[in-house]
């Protein structure tokens, strides 16, 4: 379906304002942090980086202590001194006494997570190996379950089960965050097209069925001149202001 609108509006500098503003948003979203801190599953989009300043310490049932940020290595942290940190690159370090033990080497490799304990929820796992050799003969290496807290009773922003140790040298730590809670991602179900003459603000738009492989269609009698996607019809149409709807 095509729908058009005739008149004048949407003056030059308006995709120039829309390209500003997506430049802005880049250099918003560019990262400090060692590691991605964003992340796409499907439809599904997550931002940890409210809390990627935080030092996460979880505990186990020794009261062992296990360091960690999200989107960062810990190598010092607690009592573990400087001279002994953990190794370069450690997600999560174990202190002992005063020596950091790594219990995986970053950067994490990730997925979505869809269930804990259990229960249907949403977020991110992360997943590093290649830590400390212990137990025998065992890497060790780290799960880190990120879960939406709006699925879950009895939780606080930022709060963490304590460490898990089974098999032996083998962890698991449940972190529960708004952040891991998704947002949609779905794309725009409408191109809005502009055509017409630009120098004169003389232009029509024509709001089209969004699809993959989407091009403007050829409108006889006006020249092309920029399209941009819309959530719907009205919002392709509230940018061609006092202009009269024709379909």
């Amino acid at each position: 379906m095509v729908t058009l609108l005739r008149g004048r509006t949407v003056p030059v500098g308006f995709l120039s304002l829309v390209l500003c503003f997506l430049f802005v948003s880049v250099a918003l979203v560019e990262s400090s942090t060692t590691w991605p801190c964003t992340f796409q599953f499907g439809n599904n989009s997550y931002d940890l980086t409210p809390i990627s300043d935080i030092l996460f310490d979880a505990i186990d049932g020794g009261s062992n202590d296990y360091y960690f940020k999200v989107c960062d290595p810990t190598t010092v942290a607690g009592n573990i001194s400087p001279t002994k940190p953990c190794d370069d690159g450690t997600q999560v370090c174990q202190e002992s006494v005063t020596t950091g033990v790594s219990c995986g080497i970053g950067p994490p490799s990730t997925s979505e997570l869809t269930t804990l304990g259990g229960v249907a929820t949403s977020g991110v796992v992360m997943q590093t190996s290649g830590g400390v050799v212990g137990c025998g003969s065992v890497p060790r290496s780290t799960t880190i379950n990120i879960a939406c807290l709006d699925d879950f009773t009895g939780k606080s922003e930022g709060s963490l089960d304590p460490m898990d140790e089974n098999p032996a040298c083998v962890y698991t730590v449940n972190l529960y965050s708004e952040t891991a809670c998704p947002t949609s991602s779905t794309s725009p179900s409408v191109r809005c097209c502009i055509y017409g003459n630009a120098s004169t603000s003389d232009l029509s738009c024509a709001a089209m069925e969004w699809t993959s492989n989407f091009n403007c269609l050829p409108v006889q009698g006006m020249p092309f001149w920029a399209s941009f996607p819309a959530d719907d019809c009205n919002s392709c149409f509230d940018k061609c202001s006092n202009a009269d709807k024709r379909r």
